[in-house]
């Protein structure tokens, strides 16, 4: 077997991988799922090899800053988005990125994505995405870094596995000897045959266990129970994969039935009104750790390593900081504390705060429970938050409950604080406020 980049493939090219593969295959057939027979999966333990991907569009200084600290942060392979195909009404149209292979390449053999969106009815158009394809893995020969792998993102329905079989049958051939890897779906390996094929057309793949499905019910990207055994059917395959794990957190706007509307990804999106709510659904680190030490442990052979999805850049407020994916990526879960922060900067005001003193980013809690000993004589909810000062039924307030009401947002980030409220009581009088948590959405 030769090491190629980020994957194991036989050194006797494609006849040699085809044999594997079908041994492999008859294995997985001939063996349901519940079938007690089945043949324990040859297991490794050890450190697993950590990459991640880099997915912006616009190349910043602090996405440059993030990719030089990659290798002392324990990253060894990074793999960037290279385009973006774009299903129109009047044809494809690809979206390009100014990805810089220099950088890249100091990190490590670089690795470049293909993005393919839509196209869940349309036929593919598999020569304009081959000679894209063909122009990305150019482009890294020029430079003299040549590609690690080239990796086809895509959201393919399940019955069109075929499809997109031949689609990447077709795109291997135009970048050989470049090895092509997919990014594969748990719902595809409920289609064993399909699959096989899939996964017979490329040199590997990674495995997304995270998933948006019902967003309006999530709170978690991650199902622990689910990767788990997505991770266990992958591996009877016998194709050599990775996983791809979040680190990175949507805003979900729900209308007054509960339906997604919009997802945010960035923090940018528009205010929706009134009428709808607010989700916030993340990767959870102390998960995330439970997934790392598990595998570490023991783990099937099959399983290469994991690809961190997004490498975390300053300034993106919906992805985890560097120290929480290097705590992470060594297993252990980093701390979560949450505090309010009352200051008063002169007498009679109470100004409180929102402040993360733990070391992963968290989601603001949506109810602050708020006690004093008179009520204020007025006040106000800062940062999203809506004061309610609590009345009795004869309309008067009673002596010293309230609290604030705020929608989902961005997560705090360590070290982060938040206004959200000021009270301002009688002058001359103590000023004592305590505030606890409500109902959250956090980690």
């Amino acid at each position: 077997m030769e090491r190629t980049g980020l994957l194991t493939r036989p050194g006797n090219g494609a006849a040699a991988f085809s044999a594997i593969f079908s041994l492999a295959l008859v294995a997985t057939l001939a063996c349901s799922p519940g079938d007690r027979t089945t043949p324990a999966l040859p297991t490794v333990s050890g450190p697993l090899a950590h990459g991640a991907f880099v997915w912006q569009r616009q190349w910043t200084p602090a996405v440059y800053g993030a990719i030089r600290a990659a290798p002392a942060r324990g990253l060894r392979g990074l793999v960037a988005l290279g385009a973006e195909i774009e299903h129109r009404d009047d044809g494809p149209r690809t979206v390009r990125v100014a990805f810089d292979l220099n950088a890249l390449a100091a990190v490590g053999p670089p690795g470049l994505a293909l993005r393919i969106g839509g196209l869940s009815r349309t036929p593919y158009p598999v020569e304009a995405i081959s000679d894209v394809a063909a122009q990305l893995d150019g482009a890294a020969r020029r430079s003299g870094h040549p590609l690690a792998e080239l990796q086809i993102d895509h959201d393919c329905p399940t019955r069109r596995l075929n499809e997109c079989a031949d689609l990447l049958e077709a795109v291997r051939r135009r970048i050989a000897p470049t090895p092509l890897t997919f990014t594969a779906l748990p719902s595809w390996l409920e289609a064993p045959e399909a699959f096989a094929r899939l996964a017979e057309a490329a040199d590997g793949y990674v495995l997304q266990v995270h998933s948006l499905d019902d967003p309006g019910q999530r709170r978690s990207l991650v199902d622990l129970d689910l990767a788990r055994r997505a991770v266990a059917s992958a591996a009877r395959v016998g194709v050599p994969f990775r996983v791809a794990l979040p680190t990175h957190a949507y805003l979900v706007h729900l209308d007054p039935k509960g339906r997604t509307v919009a997802v945010d990804a960035e923090g940018g999106g528009a205010d929706l009104g009134p009428s709808t709510t607010r989700r916030l659904v993340s990767s959870d680190p102390a998960e995330m750790a439970t997934l790392v030490r598990e595998w570490s442990a023991s783990r099937p052979k099959a399983l290469q390593g994991i690809v961190w999805f997004r490498l975390p850049v300053d300034g993106d407020r919906f992805n985890w900081t560097a120290s929480t994916l290097e705590a992470v990526m060594d297993g252990q879960a980093p701390t979560s504390r949450l505090a309010i922060d009352i200051r008063r900067p002169q007498p009679g005001l109470a100004e409180l705060d929102l402040v993360n003193r733990g070391e992963s980013a968290e989601a603001a809690p949506l109810r602050l429970e708020l006690s004093y000993p008179k009520p204020p004589l007025a006040g106000d909810g800062l940062g999203g938050y809506r004061l309610h000062l609590d009345r009795d039924p004869f309309g008067h307030d009673p002596p010293g409950r309230g609290h604030l009401d705020g929608q989902a947002g961005a997560p705090l980030r360590p070290g982060e604080r938040r206004p959200v409220a000021w009270l301002r009581f009688t002058p001359g009088e103590e000023v004592s406020v305590s505030a606890t948590f409500g109902e959250s959405h956090g980690h």
